[in-house]
């Protein structure tokens, strides 16, 4: 493990608002990652999240998570309540202030080296800081003007839009290092800006290598799935994450090739199952299943395809979903659509899986399962090879440390 002694004494002051969110959350598994990366450069560390009063309502919940954050970051955690705004925009000027009065509050007792940013807003705040440390890095996870607009169906006439387009760029301009997860993201700054940054880096969210508790054909056992091609959808209800088009789309598979089976592994079975009941899947061709995390690599050793649609929007076209590293380093070919960040193009250049033309099964999708059905070993090999030479955060380690030059 390289750990440098020479950082030993620097505090990193890591500025978020994701890690309450549930386990399995892309923004709270990032933030997981670059935290180890932060411990192996030798720094020490303590995070800032800012929490809406509304998770404070369930205080014993937000207490866990907190105390399992600090666990498995392996640092100080502190979270610092937030006004509820419901996309007010004076309201968001107000919570703002009062978090940058908290935050300053908090730099008295904490000199941190750096300040790294997980997000366009907490940015902004980490640059409005009365601190003698210059460095902000800014870690932007996607575009939230365009989120905001996708989340909201506002139109870009929009005041909010307005105004998280103006913080977009002001943090663009003025942060030390700018970080982004796609080189996507990178295209739509030059295109929707006309400049790129000279400081900017690309690291995608990537995986780890995994750990199985037991082998891939004991778990397929236990799941009777002696002779069939397992389908496997891993994530949550969020409607980027198109569950109904995933699942349209298993059952016209299912439909021309019968010995399937489409297992999902979520904390939100309520909501798919109602969107399963929508489309009349038989039950015999499903199964529902919430993971432990420590639990999900080994689930997802023993299946056969991974499905991962996203559609054509900015939110998408600049994203790096961590569940795609995840597939891939466990053996899963990839299908999936045009529009995920820059794994689509992956997926085509080193044929990690295949890329839909639409939502809808063909016949060249039919080919495509049967084909490499008939020589898993290989391409799940093949897979596998891909994730561990290029979607590790181990291989990311020097990468990351050139952001503190």
């Amino acid at each position: 493990m390289k750990i440098l002694a020479k950082n030993k004494n620097k505090l990193i002051l890591h500025i978020t608002s994701s890690p309450h969110a549930y386990s399995g959350s892309g923004g709270r598994t990032r933030v997981l990652a670059i935290q180890n990366l932060h411990k192996r450069l030798g720094y020490n560390t303590k995070i800032i999240c800012l929490v809406s009063l509304s998770n404070f309502f369930q205080p014993f919940k937000l207490f866990d998570a907190k105390k399992k954050l600090a666990l498995d970051a392996k640092s100080n955690v502190s979270y610092i309540p937030t006004i509820i705004t419901k996309n007010n925009y004076l309201l968001i000027l107000l919570r703002d202030q009062i978090s940058i009065l908290v935050l300053n509050i908090i730099l008295k007792f904490n000199k941190p080296y750096l300040i790294y940013c997980h997000g366009t807003n907490e940015s902004y705040l980490g640059l409005q800081l009365r601190t003698k440390s210059k460095k902000v890095i800014a870690d932007l996870h996607g575009a939230a003007p365009e989120e905001f607009i996708y989340r909201t169906k506002k139109g870009k006439d929009n005041l909010l839009f307005k105004h998280l387009e103006k913080r977009e760029l002001y943090v663009i301009k003025n942060v030390s290092k700018l970080v982004t997860v796609s080189k996507m993201m990178i295209d739509h700054i030059e295109k929707k800006f006309s400049f790129i940054p000279n400081n900017i880096k690309v690291i995608p969210c990537l995986t780890v290598k995994p750990k199985y508790f037991k082998t891939r054909n004991i778990i397929r056992d236990e799941l009777g799935l002696k002779n069939k091609i397992a389908f496997v959808y891993c994530g949550s209800y969020r409607t980027y994450q198109l569950i109904d088009k995933t699942l349209e789309l298993y059952l016209s598979i299912n439909k021309k090739i019968p010995n399937t089976k489409l297992f999902i592994f979520t904390n939100n079975q309520d909501e798919i199952k109602r969107e399963i009941e929508l489309i009349n899947l038989p039950i015999e061709n499903y199964r529902l299943m919430s993971l432990e995390r420590t639990e999900v690599d080994t689930y997802l050793n023993a299946m056969d395809f991974s499905l991962l649609l996203r559609d054509n929007s900015i939110l998408n076209i600049v994203s790096s979903p961590t569940k795609f590293p995840e597939y891939l380093i466990n053996g899963l070919p990839v299908i999936t659509t045009d529009y995920v960040g820059d794994y689509s193009k992956q997926v085509r250049k080193h044929k990690l899986g295949y890329v839909l033309s639409d939502y809808l099964c063909d016949n060249n999708l039919i080919d495509f399962i049967i084909n490499t059905n008939s020589n898993k070993r290989i391409v799940s090999q093949k897979c596998k090879n891909f994730a561990n030479s290029t979607l590790v955060w181990d291989n990311a380690i020097d990468t990351y440390e050139e952001l503190f030059k």
